[in-house]
């Protein structure tokens, strides 16, 4: 309640940030369940560890959807090494906070990308490529947006990153996937325990099957699955390698 309470207070103040473990973490932040500094920062480095492990000087991190920059944190929090990051996202607000307050280095960047998506920049543009350089980074992190998307723009990222990463690349991304459900479903009544949310994208759902196929059909192969493996969320956690 006194945590609650005292960012309450700096919010109001109009602070952007606080410093924890002698990083910089949002004060408004956009995670569900995730107003603890220490949750906030552990769950991460756990999360990112798990596709990266200690990291080392060879990584080039695409950070696709990078949010307020909750990755970025994870990996300087965690210790995990890499050579460089680059975080794209399609909401100004949050892109603009991390480019005022997480440029810890100069092989950290952050770009904007102008796409338009009903949930977060329905104002934006319509592009057929991401604002990167082709096959340039060996890892790409895309931590709930494939939750945010519509069918279309599953298939059609699916084939983009596909063409950030050479050939045996790594892809991590959570995803609302099932059994037994059709294979694509915009805030089903009652999932997750909502009940006839209709804001646009707010929990996307796929078959399982359905969405797996549309990743191989693209050029990539399967290599980890772990159904609901964000236990905050009910997101399940997927691991792909370029072939």
């Amino acid at each position: 309640m006194l945590r609650l309470l005292f960012l309450k207070f700096k919010q109001l103040l109009g602070f952007e940030y606080e410093t924890y473990r002698g990083l910089r973490l949002p004060v408004r932040r956009s995670n569900q369940g995730m107003s603890n500094n220490a949750t906030y920062l552990e769950e991460t480095a756990a999360q990112v560890g798990a596709f990266l492990g200690k990291g080392d000087d060879s990584i080039r991190l695409l950070d696709f959807g990078s949010g307020q920059g909750r990755l970025l944190n994870g990996l300087m929090g965690g210790g995990i090494q890499f050579a460089e990051y680059v975080g794209v996202d399609v909401d100004a607000k949050s892109l603009g906070w991390c480019i005022r307050n997480l440029t810890y280095d100069r092989n950290i960047a952050f770009v904007w990308y102008n796409q338009s998506n009903a949930r977060y920049n329905s104002a934006g543009e319509s592009y057929d490529g991401l604002p990167v350089k082709d096959g340039y980074f060996s890892h790409v992190f895309s931590n709930s947006v494939f939750s945010h998307l519509d069918e279309g723009d599953v298939i059609k990222y699916a084939g983009l990153l596909r063409g950030a990463v050479p050939e045996g690349g790594r892809l991590y991304l959570t995803a609302f996937t099932e059994e037994g459900v059709e294979n694509f479903a915009e805030n089903p009544d009652g999932y997750m325990g909502a009940t006839g949310d209709t804001s646009p994208l707010h929990r996307v759902r796929f078959n399982k099957e359905y969405f797996i196929s549309i990743f191989e059909e693209r050029g990539w192969a399967l290599d980890e699955y772990r159904q609901n493996g964000i236990a905050r969320t009910g997101q399940s956690e997927l691991v792909f390698r370029a072939v």
